[in-house]
C-alpha cells in the first residue's frame, strides 16, 4: 500500500458545525418560495466545510457576487417550490458512503452545510499539502445518520486496496446502507500526490477537463470497485458523474458499469447551466466550482436519491 507520510489523521475527533446551526431544526423555519431559496443559499454561503483552516472553494469576486444573485433568483421557484435546505437532508438511521475524487468532496461539503447537524467524528488529511480532508466520518446525532467520505484517499482507492483486501474489508466492516460512487483518479495520481507532499518534482497524470480518465488499468479497477460497492450497499449503490468540458451522453455511463443512464446521477448539465470556476467564478465547467453553486443543486439530487433508497 502507498505510504501516507504527509497525512495527519485525527480519530474520534468531534467538531460541531457552529457556523450553521446549534440546536435549531430546519422545521422551525417556515419559509416558502423565494424567501426559502434566499435563506438556503445564504446559509450555505455562510458555512465553512470541515477542513483545517481552509475554505478553498469559497470565491470572492465581483463575478461571483453577480453569479450568486442570479443563482438565488433562478432557483426561487426551483422544482415548483423553491430551493430549500430540507432538500439537502439525508435519511435518518442510515449509513452512507461517498467515494470518489475531489468533485465528490465538493458534493459532501454541500450536504454537510445543508444539514447543519453533522459532527466530524474522524478525519484524515490528503498527503498533498492542500489540507483537504481525504477521509471523513460525519455523524448527525439527532437523526442517527452517518456519512463517510473517501476522496483522493490512497489507502482505500489505489488498486492495491483491492488486491490486498483493504477495501473489501472496509466495506464489510462499515456495513453501509447507501453508497454513492464516483470513479477515483487513476493510480498514478496517488504517486503524484505523494511526490508533491515530499516536495519532489511531479507532473500531474490526469486531465479533469474532459471529465473522464483514460489509463490502461483504470477501467478494470473501476469495474471491480463498482461491483464491490453494489455488493456491500444494503439499500443500493448509485453511480455519480462529476462534470467536464462537454456534456457527452455517449460517454456516460461507462461500459464497465453495466447500468442504464437514468439510474445514475450526472452533474454535467447543472454545471453547464451555472458554471463558476474556482477561484474567481470564471464561466468554465472544467475543474472545481465555487461554493455554493451548481454543485449545491447536484447535492440536492444526491440527497433525494439517498432518501428514496432508504425509503424503498
Amino acid at each position: 500500500m502507498m505510504r501516507d507520510a504527509c497525512s495527519q489523521t485525527a480519530t474520534s475527533r468531534s467538531v460541531r458545525n457552529q457556523s450553521l446551526w446549534r440546536s435549531s431544526s430546519l422545521h422551525e423555519l417556515p419559509l416558502r418560495g423565494g424567501a426559502s431559496a434566499r435563506h438556503a443559499w445564504q446559509t450555505l454561503r455562510a458555512c465553512t466545510p470541515p477542513a483545517p483552516k481552509l475554505n478553498w472553494s469559497a470565491c470572492r469576486s465581483d463575478a461571483y457576487e453577480a453569479f450568486f444573485a442570479r443563482l438565488v433568483q433562478s432557483t426561487a421557484g426551483f422544482a415548483g417550490h423553491g430551493f430549500a435546505l430540507a432538500q439537502l437532508q439525508l435519511p435518518a438511521h442510515t449509513r452512507l458512503l461517498f467515494y470518489g475524487h475531489s468533485f465528490m468532496k465538493q458534493i459532501v461539503d454541500e450536504l454537510f452545510c445543508g444539514s447543519g447537524r453533522l459532527d466530524v467524528r474522524e478525519s484524515g488529511v490528503a498527503p498533498d499539502g492542500t489540507g483537504r480532508p481525504s477521509y471523513l466520518v460525519l455523524h448527525d446525532p439527532l437523526r442517527n445518520t452517518t456519512l463517510t467520505s473517501v476522496t483522493n484517499h490512497a489507502p482505500l482507492q489505489h488498486s492495491r486496496a483491492l488486491d490486498d483486501g483493504t477495501l473489501p474489508a472496509f466495506l464489510q466492516t462499515r456495513a453501509f446502507d447507501v453508497v454513492f460512487y464516483m470513479p477515483a483518479h487513476a493510480d498514478c495520481f496517488f504517486w503524484y500526490q505523494q511526490l508533491r507532499c515530499e516536495g519532489r518534482a511531479a507532473r500531474p497524470c490526469i486531465n479533469l477537463s474532459v471529465g473522464l480518465e483514460q489509463h490502461p488499468d483504470t477501467a478494470a479497477r473501476n469495474a471491480r470497485t463498482w461491483q464491490l460497492m453494489q455488493r456491500h450497499a444494503r439499500f443500493g449503490a448509485t453511480l455519480v458523474r462529476g462534470w467536464g468540458t462537454e456534456p457527452t451522453p455517449s460517454e456516460w455511463p461507462p461500459s464497465w458499469a453495466n447500468v442504464p443512464r437514468h439510474a445514475t446521477i450526472d452533474g454535467t448539465t447543472l454545471v453547464h447551466t451555472h458554471p463558476c470556476h474556482v477561484p474567481d467564478c470564471a464561466p468554465h465547467t472544467s475543474g472545481h466550482q465555487c461554493r455554493p453553486s451548481a454543485v449545491s443543486l447536484l447535492a440536492r439530487l444526491v440527497a433525494s436519491s439517498a432518501r428514496a433508497r432508504a425509503a424503498a
